[in-house]
């Protein structure tokens, strides 16, 4: 294709340098020699007797003779475009033939090496003004990100909250946030739910918020929703569990669930009546009064300064607690040892003999138990 390019290019060259010294040599002849030249050609002419009308009268011969090479020109530009473009064609025609695959057998068509894998799901925007989305992954931002296996136990919402810290924290300088997000995002899922994400179909994700919300939609749906409502609003605190504890578990549940729906005063109140009656008692007096008559954002700092003040002496309560049922333990211990010889002396008895009077009081033999001293 080239090498034809190349010769048209060339012959047209050529045809308007010989245009330009026709031209050149038409204009630059005296007019009286060419006059003189033509009367050379007429035997018997004398110029001398020429009237002035037959010397004015205009020489139409440099007209003619360059229509003559104009339409000469002509043909021959047109012939040799033609000819130049059936050597194109044909030159087109063996490039394609000699480009053309192969015919593909049946083992190859049966097995695709390429060509044949499914688009992925993720489609990246253009990175906003004055940032980019050419950067790498480093090993060790890899290394810091969250795990999700898709299991029903795990938290969805608590995932999405570190990946995001992790994000925010180690994003490179200059780096579109939310394209290094949609980059990062399917390292963080493993097993099914890493194959959830490659069996979306091409083009589904184009944001980061159309992710999250993909994931939220597969791991986090309204059923789960309604279920995390009815633990929130019907929480109570158990017998063995301490306030601290159940301050810790109650926002922990509050947290798994960010679109609850439900207000801060109502969480609140939900917290307040899932407590014990002892617990409640001492919220109140803690309160001056009444818990419910606080503001909730008063009452939430008292719920944490009471927490925190309990967390900080709790090992203290903790010791004596563990003294007082040592203490008990030891005495259980000794009454267990001392029945368990009193039991053993009536079974055995006195080599095989009588049995002996065995006193219940003081476990000795010799008298009976009403005559102990």
């Amino acid at each position: 294709m080239s090498t034809v390019s190349d010769k048209t290019k060339e012959l047209f060259e050529k045809l308007e340098r010989a245009k330009q010294r026709a031209e050149l040599t038409f204009s630059d002849r005296p007019l009286l020699e060419r006059r003189d030249s033509q009367d050379s050609n007429y035997s018997g002419y004398n110029s001398s007797t020429r009237s002035t009308e037959e010397i004015n009268k205009p020489d139409h011969s440099e007209e003619g003779e360059e229509q003559v090479f104009e339409e000469e020109e002509e043909e021959v530009t047109e012939e040799d475009v033609a000819n130049t473009e059936e050597e194109e064609e044909e030159e087109h025609a063996r490039v394609e033939q000699v480009q053309a695959p192969m015919a593909e057998t049946i083992r190859q068509l049966s097995n695709p090496t390429g060509g044949g894998a499914a688009p992925l799901c993720i489609a990246y925007p253009e990175p906003g003004e004055g940032l980019n989305d050419d950067f790498e992954l480093k090993s060790g931002f890899l290394h810091h990100l969250p795990k999700f296996h898709g299991m029903s136990s795990e938290d969805t919402n608590k995932h999405l909250k570190e990946f995001e810290f992790v994000c925010g924290s180690m994003c490179p300088k200059g780096a579109d946030i939310n394209i290094l997000k949609m980059k990062a995002f399917p390292f963080t899922l493993e097993d099914k739910a890493k194959t959830w994400l490659f069996e979306l179909p091409a083009g589904t994700i184009n944001t980061w918020d159309r992710m999250k919300g993909e994931f939220l939609t597969k791991y986090f749906p309204a059923s789960k929703v309604t279920v995390l409502r009815k633990q929130i609003s019907g929480i109570t605190q158990g017998h063995e569990e301490n306030f601290c504890n159940y301050w810790d578990r109650f926002k922990s549940l509050v947290a798994s669930c960010p679109n609850h729906g439900m207000s801060e005063g109502s969480l609140l109140t939900y917290f307040y009546e899932g407590l014990t009656a002892n617990e409640r008692g001492l919220l109140d007096a803690a309160a001056g009064g009444s818990f419910m008559d606080k503001t909730p954002a008063d009452a939430r700092e008292l719920l944490t300064n009471r927490a925190l003040n309990y967390q900080q002496y709790e090992g203290v309560l903790s010791t004596q607690r563990r003294v007082h049922e040592v203490s008990t333990n030891s005495a259980l211990e000794d009454k267990v040892n001392k029945m368990s010889t009193l039991l053993s002396q009536v079974l055995n008895g006195n080599g095989g003999g009588a049995m002996a009077q065995v006193c219940g009081m003081c476990s000795t033999q010799g008298h009976p138990t009403d005559k102990c001293t």
